[in-house]
């Protein structure tokens, strides 16, 4: 029985090889998506901070505290400093979806106010859905019945070469779309 199965080993280790050469390709590539996300939920956190808490002045906003264009094309030259090692490969491109919502009057009516910069990037939930998320002041003469402002960044990034690289044979082009997107939300300091 052993006489024949001398070249068996010879077939054998090359496929071998093969699969783990594979295993070891798709474990860089999940490794590497995982890192890209954290690093996306990371800066949309840190972006939306900057903009909810730090005092901006014109022409980053509006003589009534509303956000601008401007501002959105800042972060977004913000977001390439910071995701340049990652969309340094020439296909991948950065984009940044801006919101804010200001509630106004003794009514507090709904005012959003939204940009993008740089490439499409929707976040999955508008703002204008996440009202309910704004606490309502409770300081006599100060902010009672009032509702604090909400802020939403979203950075998405496209064309990112990811695990359908590595597998060619499965299409993940729905889930790289909403992998590499993030979204942060922050509640404002202003009560309108």
């Amino acid at each position: 029985m052993g006489k024949y199965q001398q070249g068996i080993s010879v077939i054998t280790l090359p496929v071998i090889v093969l699969v783990m050469a594979a295993l070891v390709l798709f474990v860089f590539s999940v490794n590497h998506a995982l890192l890209t996300k954290a690093k996306l939920d990371r800066l949309s956190y840190s972006l939306v901070t900057v903009v909810s808490v730090e005092p901006l002045k014109q022409p980053w906003v509006t003589d009534k505290q509303a956000i601008t264009q401007k501002l959105a094309d800042d972060l977004l030259i913000l977001a390439k400093r910071h995701l340049d090692g990652i969309s340094s490969d020439g296909d991948s491109q950065v984009g940044i979806e801006l919101e804010q919502l200001k509630f106004l009057g003794e009514k507090n009516s709904e005012h959003w106010y939204g940009f993008q910069s740089g490439s499409e990037c929707q976040g999955h939930t508008r703002l204008t859905g996440l009202a309910d998320l704004s606490p309502k002041g409770g300081v006599e003469g100060f902010n009672l019945g009032k509702r604090a402002e909400l802020f939403q960044v979203t950075v998405c990034l496209t064309d990112v070469k990811s695990v359908n690289g590595v597998l060619g044979i499965v299409n993940f082009d729905d889930f790289t779309r909403d992998y590499y997107k993030s979204s942060s939300l922050l509640i404002g300091r202003h009560y309108e």
